[in-house]
């Protein structure tokens, strides 16, 4: 499954869901979850988004170096997963839960690069 799973009109929201979540360092379980957004005055409803697709996204940005993923041992030590690593679990939603403790990350260059540059990435 890839991005083209996902209803045209739903991408640009489904790849800015994913990109704050990378942001904010979210858990991957929370990747495919409905999110809500505050725009002006409104309130508008993003998701639930198929696990596959987070994974065929977030492994495009990992290949391209701007997020990473990090674990969070109990007594909240954390390291950073190598990249083959990262991939691997990306790849095996079947495994995104919250006792699994990855989170996302943006890399020094993915801080750096606007949010077109990233959807750029999925072309």
């Amino acid at each position: 499954m890839h991005i083209q799973s996902i209803e045209p009109d739903r991408v640009e929201g489904f790849v800015s869901h994913l990109h704050l979540m990378v942001l904010e360092e979210a858990g991957i379980w929370k990747t495919p979850c409905e999110s809500t957004e505050v725009v002006g005055n409104r309130t508008e409803t993003h998701g639930p988004w198929p696990p596959a697709a987070c994974s065929w996204v977030l492994q495009r940005w990992l290949g391209a170096e701007l997020l990473g993923l990090f674990q969070r041992e109990p007594g909240l030590e954390t390291h950073d997963l190598p990249a083959a690593e990262a991939k691997a679990a990306l790849a095996a939603v079947e495994t995104w839960t919250p006792s699994i403790g990855l989170f996302l990350f943006p890399t020094e260059a993915g801080e750096a690069t606007p949010f077109r540059s990233w959807f750029r990435v999925l072309s």
